[in-house]
């Protein structure tokens, strides 16, 4: 009996055992002569909306919401690959569960988010960024709801959706229309 304590305890107090942190995530510099063209003053506008689909059927828009034009230079494609899983090289939609980095994952620094522009979403879910200079950019913003679940008797509320990014390739700056010179994008 003493022998089937011991181990019981033993198996308990493995369990209780703290995995190590991961190692720190490395990215590359941020060089702010790779991306300074986000200062420039450019001719075409950038229009878009946000939106998610509840499982009922519902919609949920960015509305209130900021979002974030920032320029593709090395060190925010690799950002991007890690928080919304590799697809920071294609034209692409993605989301997130969830606003927390992964563990490991380095602060922005202040330099890095000077060289960014941002706005909220209208009532509507809709965001505009005028004057936006030809360069490769990611769209980011957040489309968040709380949502009451039941676990038996208990009922919990919790936050549901998450952050939504959109990678914008020179090309796709190109084919803004000549005329109006203007870019709709929907993230969804």
């Amino acid at each position: 009996m003493p022998r089937i304590l011991l181990a019981l305890t033993l198996a308990m107090l493995a369990g209780c055992a703290s995995t190590p942190p991961p190692p720190p995530i490395e990215l590359t510099a941020f060089n702010p002569d790779e991306v300074a063209f986000i200062h420039e003053n450019g001719d075409i506008t950038v229009n878009g909306s946000a939106f998610l689909r509840q499982r009922g059927g519902d919609v949920v828009t960015c509305a209130g919401s900021i979002v974030s034009l920032i320029p593709a230079g090395k060190h925010a494609m690799e950002r991007m690959d890690i928080l919304y899983g590799g697809i920071a090289t294609v034209s692409a939609i993605t989301h997130r569960l969830t606003d927390d980095p992964p563990r490991g994952f380095p602060e922005d620094s202040p330099e890095y988010l000077q060289y960014r522009r941002v706005t909220r979403c209208d009532a509507e879910g809709k965001f505009k960024f005028p004057n936006v200079s030809v360069g490769s950019y990611f769209i980011t913003t957040s489309v968040e709801w709380e949502a009451r679940e039941y676990y038996g008797s208990i009922s919990l509320m919790s936050t549901q959706g998450g952050t939504l990014m959109r990678y914008l390739p020179t090309i796709d700056l190109k084919l803004a229309s000549y005329d109006s010179k203007e870019i709709d994008v929907i993230l969804h």
